[in-house]
């Protein structure tokens, strides 16, 4: 091969007011990556949805072009009904095909949508999507028995299930066990494997802000000063700063390292309603008009006279 190998660190959610500005002084690690290199706010695509947003740029491919437009997506051109995306819902070639076409070894550790693990030329271990009734989460399917060897017994953490009804402390406590575990494979298999290209995505960040964000930011409408979670940013920041610092310690001392981010996030203060600005404007029409919230499939749209709907 020519040149360099090349690490990519993908911190899902991972955003630019956080890392740059407000607690920029909490990652020294990642902070000496962007002193001695560059950074700058990247752009996400439309809509910033970590499937796509992942998908979009490891194919170079825009939404459209993939068909991949959010966490689910149209199952068919049919009014009925969604379908989860996963990795055989990409048919376009990402980085780790074009190398591996080209006699190089990947090695990827939690890139969405990464389930069923497809096969490649080199290593992959499953994203977030992993269901606990998978039978296998990797490729090839015996690199399962590493990490089970590497972790000793610990179970692999894909993702904090139910995150938004587990309660506050549970999933404070398995975003530091989630990302614990998943460095320490990484950490392994970077120095067991012969890879050209590598890829981790910490899921952690974006449970982090999902959760925590009205704890933290004193302008959300729904901040206590005081909170138990009130430095929730900070400490977990402050950790997986240091899972990063002992992930780089174990790259080679030439690799071209990037740390990444799919989509940003800040506070929510409110939101649209996009079917009921639809129909307020003429575009939806309904047989029978709602008579209060509704899901739409529960709707009776008048599909002829309807020519937007989301």
């Amino acid at each position: 091969m020519q040149g360099p190998r090349v690490a990519v660190i993908g911190l899902d959610c991972g955003t630019p007011q956080l890392l740059f500005d407000q607690l920029a002084d909490e990652v020294p690690n990642i902070r000496a990556l962007w002193e001695r290199g560059m950074h700058g706010d990247l752009a996400s695509i439309t809509p910033p949805i970590t499937i796509p947003a992942w998908a979009c740029a490891m194919s170079g491919k825009t939404p459209g072009q993939l068909g991949i437009y959010g966490m689910r997506n149209r199952r068919d051109t049919t009014y009925g009904g969604l379908s989860l995306a996963t990795s055989q819902s990409v048919d376009q070639p990402q980085v780790w095909d074009v190398l591996g076409e080209r006699g190089m070894y990947s090695l990827l550790i939690g890139v969405p949508p990464g389930y069923p693990p497809k096969p490649l030329e080199g290593w992959r271990v499953s994203c977030f999507l992993t269901p606990p009734s998978a039978d296998t989460y990797t490729y090839p399917t015996d690199l399962a028995t590493e990490i089970e060897a590497e972790l000793k017994g610990q179970d692999y953490l894909f993702d904090i299930p139910n995150f938004r009804e587990q309660g506050e402390e549970v999933v404070f406590d398995r975003l530091f066990q989630m990302t614990e575990r998943r460095f320490a494979v990484a950490r392994k298999l970077v120095a067991t494997k012969p890879w050209d290209f590598f890829m981790l995505v910490e899921m952690g960040t974006d449970r982090l802000h999902h959760v925590f964000w009205q704890h933290v930011d004193p302008n959300h409408p729904k901040y206590v000063p005081g909170n138990r979670f009130e430095t929730a940013f900070r400490d977990y920041y402050r950790f997986l700063d240091g899972e990063v610092g002992r992930l780089l310690e174990a790259l080679p001392r030439d690799c071209v390292t990037i740390v990444m981010s799919d989509h940003g996030a800040r506070r929510m203060a409110g939101g649209v309603c996009f079917n009921e600005w639809l129909a307020g404007q003429g575009y939806l029409r309904f047989d029978t008009e709602p008579d209060g919230p509704t899901p739409i499939a529960k709707a009776r749209i008048d599909w002829p006279r309807t020519v937007a709907w989301t």
